[in-house]
């Protein structure tokens, strides 16, 4: 929860870690010194595992870490600071295990408890896109997002793609650019319209179907809502290689897609 302080007529809204000072208009202050986003500077383009060519080297990028550890980048895009890499945790906020080791597509799909996989079953896939988890992990009690941070709601993800001109434009804001045809990403070509000017890096991670473990890396990343539709619905967000839109469907909760944590 924010506090907040009121400065003569302005009103300031502090982060919870008292890094980020947000104005009342939506601008915001990141305090020198104290914010984590001076872990990173202006001007990398690596991924915290070492991958290039995934983030905007035009912008400065904060940080945050996991309850496992794991350490991240992220962005402040619009009045949200997101996460501007894939979840990668294997234990919830409150050190329990996340299950893992569903082999085949049955055994995955009859689950209604929380659980991740990696792409194709194969642990290299970790690097730069994370872990596969399915609806449950992310609605699951426990927390799958570090404290301070949540998973993301439809509405959420709606203030972000509104704030990047609407979902016909805002995809291509959100992919990191270049394309694996030419070696210059991790795309399929053309990769349509990217330009990673929002800073959010979108990758093509794949999925894992509650029928199959896979739909092909490169070609689309997915990331959850916390948002149900109804038993067995959820809302996610997809971005494709062939176009600059973003698009937002309700699917199975047994699906396997990237998550994303977005700062309370």
């Amino acid at each position: 929860m924010p506090y907040a302080l009121h400065a003569g007529s302005v009103h300031l809204n502090v982060s919870a870690t008292g890094d980020t000072l947000f104005v009342g208009d939506g601008s915001f202050v990141i305090v020198p010194g104290i914010s984590e986003a001076n872990s990173f500077t202006t001007g990398t383009t690596l991924h915290t595992c070492g991958a290039p060519n995934v983030h905007n080297p035009d912008l400065t990028y904060g940080s945050m870490t996991d309850q496992e550890g794991n350490v991240y980048k992220t962005i402040v895009i619009g009045t949200q600071e997101w996460m501007a890499e894939n979840l990668n945790t294997s234990i919830y906020r409150n050190g329990d295990a996340i299950a893992t080791g569903f082999n085949d597509g049955l055994e995955w799909q009859v689950t209604t408890s929380g659980a991740w996989a990696y792409y194709l079953e194969n642990s290299s896939f970790s690097c730069p896109y994370g872990k596969l988890y399915n609806w449950y992990a992310c609605d699951d009690t426990r927390g799958l997002c570090p404290l301070g941070w949540h998973v993301p709601s439809q509405a959420d993800w709606s203030l972000l793609i509104a704030s990047l001109g609407g979902d016909l434009i805002a995809g291509g804001k959100m992919k990191s650019v270049g394309n694996n045809d030419v070696g210059t990403g991790f795309w399929f070509f053309p990769n349509s319209l990217a330009s990673n000017n929002s800073g959010f890096s979108g990758l093509p991670g794949g999925s894992r179907y509650s029928f199959m473990n896979g739909a092909a890396a490169a070609g689309s990343g997915s990331w959850w809502s916390s948002s149900g539709t109804d038993s067995t619905n959820a809302w996610y967000v997809l971005l494709s290689y062939d176009s600059g839109e973003i698009f937002d469907f309700s699917f199975s909760k047994f699906n396997g897609f990237s998550v994303r944590c977005l700062r309370d």
